[in-house]
């Protein structure tokens, strides 16, 4: 067996994030419903469109001739700002899902590992006649071969 999972949750640790992560959560603002097909056509800044952005601003407070009367500043600013922090939280939670990923990993290919030695143990124990590992070598292999369902797309991405 590989035993990749070196490092099982301390007693309590689960419970304590999911509140704390629930609790996050719901401080936040609730998103504008936005669905998967509005979000193909919707352009967006991102870390790389960053720069013209804050470069666009700054143009705007010094020439402001130039700003459209249908854009306000002042929210302009907002929006970068309230950008900003949601990156810089979004650059934790990336780090903190990788690492839960990877122990997840690692965990779920110990569990693999030892059943798939299990399934062909009972499946080598009716080969030498064991009758009592048949239900189990039947019932084991239903679930061995079965197919991962695909996950539906949701309609919305909107989590509240």
């Amino acid at each position: 067996m590989q035993n990749y999972n070196q490092n099982p949750l301390p007693e309590g640790l689960k419970d304590q994030m999911i509140t704390q992560l629930s609790q996050m959560r719901k401080q936040l603002p609730t998103p504008p419903p936005i669905g998967p097909s509005e979000r193909k056509v919707i352009q967006t800044m991102s870390e790389i469109r960053k720069p013209f952005v804050e470069k666009s601003l700054n143009y705007g407070e010094k020439v402001s001739t130039i700003i459209p009367p249908f854009i306000n500043i002042g929210e302009l600013k907002m929006d970068l700002t309230a950008y900003s922090d949601y990156a810089e939280i979004v650059r934790e939670y990336d780090l903190l899902g990788k690492k839960l990923n990877d122990l997840m990993f690692a965990a779920g290919a110990d569990c693999f590992y030892a059943s798939l030695a299990i399934y062909n143990s009972a499946k080598m124990a009716v080969r030498t006649g064991m009758s009592e590992a048949k239900p189990i070598v039947a019932d084991l292999k239903v679930l061995f071969e079965k197919e991962t369902p695909v996950e539906e797309e949701t309609t919305s991405t909107t989590i509240k």
